[in-house]
């Protein structure tokens, strides 16, 4: 008898878009001129955590996963899988005074919005709040640490090599649901549900 899904039971949850293998190895080579200049105050994503975030869910029940699961498993079915292209390192809120790393992208073919209001209905279904943030198409690469000062990042992507993430074309396959275990040695993801887009 299957059990049904549990109302205590607490789990971190986002949607994403995780990045084909050689695509990760592509961003990690591509982000060494700024590991290696800023490496003391930023915490670096590994290879295997590179992803774009669709939306992130937070904090949510095992119950209110299923709702989430049921959504998106009815609509993703019909969305096509997009075709994406690397648009160099940027920095929220700004290289002047960063706070998160990332590399941006630019949609070739596909509809990113879509994927990412289909993930917002989920939530909604689910019960979450509203996401208030406008949806920005991006791939986290690094954090400033806690308690550390944030340097001006400009001068870092203005040496040789620093627009190297720039050109580069893939294209998501697959839409999955992680849940994101916090760590001392950071976050740790495991997939909870995957969903493929149409070729």
């Amino acid at each position: 008898m299957k059990d049904e899904p549990s109302e205590s039971k607490q789990l971190r949850v986002f949607a994403a878009l995780p990045l084909p293998e050689q695509m990760r190895a592509v961003v990690h080579r591509g982000s060494d001129i700024c590991r290696n200049n800023l490496q003391s105050v930023v915490r670096w994503v590994p290879p295997e955590n590179l992803h774009l975030t669709l939306r992130f869910y937070g904090t949510i029940t095992e119950a209110q996963l299923e709702v989430i699961h049921n959504t998106l498993s009815g609509r993703l079915a019909e969305c096509t899988a997009p075709f994406l292209q690397l648009a160099g390192i940027n920095a929220f809120p700004s290289l002047k005074r960063p706070s998160v790393f990332y590399v941006g992208v630019r949609i070739i073919q596909g509809d990113l919005q879509h994927l990412a209001s289909i993930c917002e209905k989920a939530a909604l279904h689910a019960g979450l709040p509203e996401e208030k943030k406008q949806f920005k198409a991006h791939i986290t690469i690094g954090r400033i640490k806690r308690n550390a000062v944030a340097p001006c990042a400009e001068e870092v992507l203005s040496e040789p090599g620093g627009e190297v993430l720039s050109g580069q074309e893939f294209r998501a396959d697959n839409v999955v649901l992680f849940n994101s275990e916090l760590s001392s040695r950071g976050p740790l993801y495991s997939a909870l549900r995957n969903y493929r887009l149409k070729s």
